[in-house]
């Protein structure tokens, strides 16, 4: 799995390198936040303002001391307020990357300090379960493999292991 970034900023920080194992969720880098955390506070500071012209405006078309359309423009601006809290909230918590599947990281793109645009690559992870090989075999040997067939592979730089499989697919390639 390739590892992009969601949103924009220098690297602040690298946690993982190459030949670490990671886990599902596990933060692997992380962006610089400022930002983020100042449009998440702006927004939230706006929501809680809307909130309460909204509640009052609420107790004032109960009573109806308000017209239905003041209420409602009261109401939507809340809502869109909340939804803009919510990304900015969502951007802020992207800045902490991390790893959507367990392996071992496979390969780094960036450095700390880069800067780093939207869906740039990061890493990418590696998940060897299952381990696929894919071997290259004699023309005159191909009428003994089926697809299906069990297979053991053993390997030269572990030559006291053997390891159990089968044959996916045979390409005539």
């Amino acid at each position: 799995a390739t590892v992009v970034s969601k949103v924009r900023g220098i690297i602040e920080e690298l946690y993982v390198e190459e030949g670490d194992m990671v886990q599902a969720g596990q933060v692997i880098a992380r962006i610089e936040d400022e930002q983020y955390q100042i449009e998440a506070d702006r927004a939230k500071a706006t929501l809680d303002r809307l909130y309460n012209e909204y509640q009052r405006n609420k107790e004032l078309f109960e009573r109806n001391l308000i017209a239905a359309e003041a209420f409602q423009n009261s109401q939507y601006e809340y809502e869109s307020q909340k939804a803009t809290y919510d990304l900015a909230q969502l951007n802020l918590e992207y800045t902490s990357v991390k790893s959507p599947i367990s392996g071992v990281i496979s390969r780094r793109f960036v450095k700390a300090g880069n800067m780093i645009g939207i869906d740039q690559q990061l890493y990418r992870v590696t998940d060897f379960t299952p381990l696929q090989a894919i071997l290259h075999i004699p023309e005159h040997e191909m009428a003994k493999i089926r697809k299906g067939q069990r297979a053991e592979l053993r390997v030269d730089a572990l030559p006291n292991q053997a390891f159990a499989g089968h044959v996916e697919r045979i390409s005539p390639v």
